[in-house]
């Protein structure tokens, strides 16, 4: 099964991971499977392009380049699945600590002081799609913020923004 939402709500921006963060707290598109990431799915998507699934041509993603087409409006990827939280900066220029060579973060959230530090940061998750970030995940959700004007203007990815009523 698979579900998608519009979430057009934002998110506050007093406890976010860092300043730069602060520019994808707002609309974002979610999209929801029911289907959990296996270890091997976690070791896939962080190899994107690099035809990791080329022996499975049944598989979804067989070629890795399908999910580089969100990149089309966001900047900001991420997603829960299991116990994870995964964040991408590709360009590492949002994420405090991300590096072109470690360009996100993998967030095991029930073991992590992050979410009661940086709640703002966390919250387009809690609630959708019955996400807690407390307990185990047994689904995979995708938050994909738009990029708006200001994320635009310093974007590496595409200068263009990307707006509600364009999903």
């Amino acid at each position: 099964e698979v579900r998608l939402l519009l979430d057009q709500t934002g998110g506050g921006d007093k406890s976010l991971l860092g300043p730069k963060m602060a520019r994808w707290q707002g609309p974002a598109l979610v999209a929801w499977n029911d289907a959990v990431f296996s270890p091997n799915d976690f070791h896939n998507i962080a190899r994107i392009g690099q035809d990791s699934k080329i022996d499975a041509p049944a598989a979804a993603g067989r070629f890795g380049l399908g999910f580089n087409a969100v990149y089309h409006f966001t900047d900001l990827p991420s997603f829960v699945s299991g116990d994870y939280l995964v964040m991408f900066d590709p360009h590492a220029t949002h994420l405090p600590g991300a590096t072109p060579a470690r360009p996100g973060l993998k967030i095991a959230f029930g073991a992590s002081p992050l979410l009661s530090q940086f709640p703002d940061q966390f919250g387009g998750y809690l609630d959708t799609f019955g996400c807690d970030l407390t307990s185990s995940y047994d689904a995979t959700m995708f938050r994909f913020p738009l990029r708006t004007e200001e994320a635009a203007r310093a974007s590496e990815i595409k200068p263009e923004a990307y707006t509600p009523n364009q999903v």
